[in-house]
C-alpha cells in the first residue's frame, strides 16, 4: 500500500515540477488556454515516465 502511495506522490511532484513555468506565474487570458496548458503538462510528464521506463 505504501508503495502505491509513494508512486502517486512521485507522479504529482514530477508533474508540479514540469508545470512550474515562468517562476510559478502562469498568466492565461482564457480558460481554454489554461486547460490546454494542463493537458500539455500532463502529456510531458507521462512522456518522461515512459522514457524512464524504457531506459530501465
Amino acid at each position: 500500500m505504501q508503495r502505491v502511495l509513494n508512486r502517486g506522490e512521485s507522479y504529482h511532484q514530477l508533474r508540479q515540477t514540469v508545470a512550474y513555468a515562468n517562476f510559478g506565474k502562469l498568466r492565461f487570458k482564457r480558460e481554454y488556454e489554461q486547460q490546454v496548458w494542463e493537458k500539455c503538462s500532463r502529456l510531458i510528464t507521462n512522456c518522461i515516465i515512459c522514457y524512464n521506463a524504457a531506459i530501465l
